[in-house]
């Protein structure tokens, strides 16, 4: 509302404009529903989250992606090659191979299971996911996003399995007794050389 001066200074008339923002209230609302929704799936995920600038390098690394690690959030240097630093050296070589198969077609996400260093001085097992969201004109990727998920308990339990079955086989393959395991049908499902 603008007042319009007339003769003498007074106020002569008023010229007033008015829009309808029905449609910008709406996408504000549909937009802040959709960031609800995102929010509450990756808490209940429990999953963190990034999103990467590849041409500049500028990476945005979510609160649980730090603090799964023990980091403060804001912590992390929000860049790539804080990222890379934290990446197991032994596992980078896999890592880049699963992250350049991407972006030039010959996987359909990026996908890789590697270990990332913890602020506590540990190495935790992280699945690590995303795909390209944005290409310039020539294909090139301009943004990734994924996901960030702490695999390490079963990756543990994985291990301890690995262990005790070797134990296991050590055992019967050194026992001078028969030891053999059958099915109801009757088939051998083990059998230690004693029992051969």
């Amino acid at each position: 509302v603008t007042p319009v001066p007339g003769p003498g200074g007074a106020v002569a008339a008023v010229l007033a404009v008015s829009r309808d923002v029905t449609g910008e209230l709406a996408a504000r609302e549909g937009l802040a529903a959709s960031e609800r929704r995102l929010r509450f799936a990756l808490e209940g995920a429990n999953d963190g989250l990034w999103d990467w600038d590849v041409a500049t390098g500028e990476t945005w690394f979510s609160p649980r992606w730090e603090t799964m690690l023990g980091y403060a959030p804001g912590e992390v240097e929000r860049h790539v090659r804080a990222w890379e630093r934290l990446v197991h050296p032994d596992d980078m070589p896999g890592v880049m191979a699963a992250l350049g198969a991407h972006p030039g077609g010959r996987s359909a996400q990026y996908e890789a299971e590697h270990r990332v260093l913890a602020k506590d001085g540990t190495w935790r097992w992280i699945l690590d996911r995303g795909k390209v969201v944005e290409r310039d004109a020539a294909g090139r990727p301009l943004r990734a996003v994924g996901t960030h998920t702490d695999v390490t308990a079963r990756r543990e339990a994985e291990d301890r399995a690995r262990e005790a079955a070797a134990l296991l086989e050590a055992v019967l393959e050194g026992a001078g007794d028969a030891v053999f395991a059958k099915d109801l049908a009757g088939r051998y499902l083990l059998a230690n050389p004693a029992a051969a």
